[in-house]
């Protein structure tokens, strides 16, 4: 047989079979459409330039990996409901005379044809629609839309070379089951009878405690790490109780109904409950697909838009400044701390003449922080930082004042208090050894940057002198002191906002260059060599410069999830409709050979 009748036989039997080949079709299109737009994305360079485009590139490299998975999975699902519907018109080709490597040529042919038809469609319509998907990325990050337009050369070849693999692995598959299956098999596939199925209880009850553990261990999520460590057992907790549910629950659910002789020996009952049952047996996968898929698109797109949304909540909060600069101190000794204090001031000073720049906003404070928990009112320390299940931050009543525009006094063991993620209700604390009184709430106090940029929870405390502070740390570090090394430090803070000189807000990429002055500077300070003293000499190790636009990369995670969380849910969209039609299809078939038979 030449090649011209293999390629003529597989184009008419792809458009006597539009019925299901168009959406097949369509399928692919869409998906090698995403598919080219996501990783002609992740190739430009242009993205990759922006302040955040090494955080948004890996975003969207991830993006091309569910991608990938999805088409793998849901093309081939796809193949097996065509092959399914024709094996009969396979087996009529073997009783005329075709053999099963004639035949499996006409599959190859369909398949490169198919192929070639949605890369085609898809990479053109990638590139129609690759310019909007583009600029929709940009704006959501708030970069400067490019108004260049450009085919990717690189990105059509890796799409047209991935689906290739997989529609030629789609064709090794329907190759494989045609060579397994003799001719008769093929034949009368369609009016070949089915075994009613079997009630498998366990396997039911198994998808029902599955289930209902998932939904237990969300609900009782109530911090951000137990999020983080809970949230993947629930999710696949729930897809595999769903599919436990839907194929072998319903099957019990169906079978047990049909034992009550009140309810089954009914006109009404007693048809739809045993074509329920065939029914789930072969579409309770389908069912379960589609109720994972339209939780997805729910899940995804809800949850990446609140991310997205609050993007610019969650960078304030952890830049309360434009510029914080963090130094350690190494003792409590007043002198160092007074020089400390004087060289940070000089550091910032230096850096904002230089560069024309006025400072406002300021805040400045020294912290002591460490880890560990709160049992019968007691702080409890752990220097080792293993639990780390609470983080204590202390200031001093002085610093609060002066830096939030307060006029709180504190007696003699008497604190106020402040808390992320937690809330402390008691009356008293006892810190090392102390018992001091809460007096009420820290309000309007900005959190460090750093705290905030934590999943812990944080409990500030605001002490009445220094010297409590000061004494704390000492007793912390003395316990502290044959360890290597632990989770307790004092540090002096100083944040404050940038302005040019005219007046005029600071760009990202030049906050980015100051970051780098601000290390010169303080390199420049002493010698490495030297501890602190009177000329405030620091330790370049020790010092630690977080400029606000540190926070675009948060941004552009958020960003980058919100624009994969768009594309997906499109996709997966259209695989619930394909699915659906598929369904629909599938049923139409079988009851116009059950009403035949009938």
């Amino acid at each position: 047989m030449s090649k011209r009748l293999f390629i003529k036989i597989a184009s008419d039997n792809i458009k006597k079979n539009r019925k299901v080949y168009m959406p097949y079709t369509l399928t692919g299109v869409g998906i090698i459409m995403i598919f080219y737009i996501i990783t002609n994305l992740a190739l430009d360079n242009d993205i990759a330039k922006f302040w955040c485009g090494e955080t948004l590139v890996l975003t969207l490299r991830l993006g091309q990996i569910v991608v990938g998975v999805f088409a793998v999975l849901f093309m081939f699902y796809s193949n097996s409901f065509l092959m399914k519907r024709r094996k009969t018109e396979l087996g009529l080709y073997s009783v005329l005379g075709m053999g099963k490597r004639h035949i499996a040529m006409v599959l190859a042919w369909e398949n490169i044809l198919i192929w070639t038809k949605s890369t085609l469609l898809g990479i053109v319509s990638g590139v129609i629609f690759g310019k909007l998907a583009e600029t929709t990325l940009i704006r959501m990050i708030g970069g400067n839309i490019l108004y260049d337009f450009n085919i990717n050369l690189n990105a059509a070849l890796i799409t047209a070379a991935f689906f290739g693999v997989l529609f030629f692995s789609i064709f090794i598959s329907s190759a494989m089951d045609l060579v397994r299956t003799n001719t008769i098999d093929l034949l009368y596939s369609s009016s070949k009878g089915e075994k009613e199925p079997k009630a498998n209880y366990l396997i039911a009850i198994a998808g029902i405690v599955l289930l209902s553990t998932g939904y237990i261990i969300a609900i009782k999520v109530e911090t951000a790490v137990d999020a983080i460590v809970s949230f993947f057992i629930a999710v696949l907790l729930v897809i595999v109780g769903t599919y436990c549910c839907m194929i072998s629950g319903s099957a019990a659910l169906l079978k047990t109904l049909k034992k009550n002789k009140k309810y089954y020996y009914k006109t009404s009952h007693f048809i739809s409950t045993s074509s329920m049952i065939f029914r789930m047996k072969k579409h309770g996968a389908g069912l379960a697909a589609i109720c994972i898929l339209s939780t997805m698109v729910l899940v995804m797109i809800s949850s990446t838009a609140c991310l997205y949304i609050g993007a610019e909540d969650g960078i304030s909060k952890q830049y309360p400044r434009d510029v914080e600069l963090n130094t350690a101190l190494y003792c409590t000794d007043i002198r160092t701390i007074q020089a400390v204090e004087k060289g940070m001031k000089e550091i910032r000073d230096a850096v904002s003449e230089n560069n024309h720049l006025v400072t406002k906003n300021h805040m400045d404070y020294i912290v002591c922080d460490y880890y560990g928990k709160i049992e019968e009112k007691k702080v409890v320390a752990d220097l080792y930082g293993a639990a780390q299940s609470t983080k204590f931050v202390l200031v001093t009543i002085d610093d609060y004042n002066r830096n939030f525009g307060k006029k709180e006094n504190l007696q003699e063991n008497e604190v106020l208090i402040s808390s992320k993620g937690m809330n402390y209700s008691e009356d008293e604390i006892y810190i090392e050894g102390e018992k001091y009184s809460v007096k009420g709430e820290a309000k309007d106090l900005i959190k460090r940057g750093i705290d905030e940029a934590e999943l812990i929870d944080t409990l500030y405390i605001v002490l009445p002198k220094r010297t409590d502070l000061l004494d704390i740390y000492n007793k912390l570090d003395a316990s502290a002191s044959e360890l290597d090394y632990s989770y307790v430090s004092l540090e002096y803070c100083r944040g404050f906002d940038l302005l040019m000189s005219d007046g005029k807000l600071l760009t990202e990429d030049y906050l980015l260059k100051l970051s780098d002055d601000f290390y010169r500077r303080q390199s420049q300070a002493g010698n490495e060599e030297e501890f602190y003293g009177e000329n405030a000499s620091f330790k370049t190790a020790k010092f630690n410069v977080r400029v606000k636009t540190d926070g675009s990369a948060l941004l552009g995670i958020y960003g980058g999830l919100f624009f994969l969380g768009i594309l997906l849910s499109i996709m997966f969209t259209g695989a619930l409709i394909i699915i659906m039609y598929y369904k629909q299809v599938e049923e139409g078939y079988d009851d116009c050979n059950r009403f035949e038979r009938l």
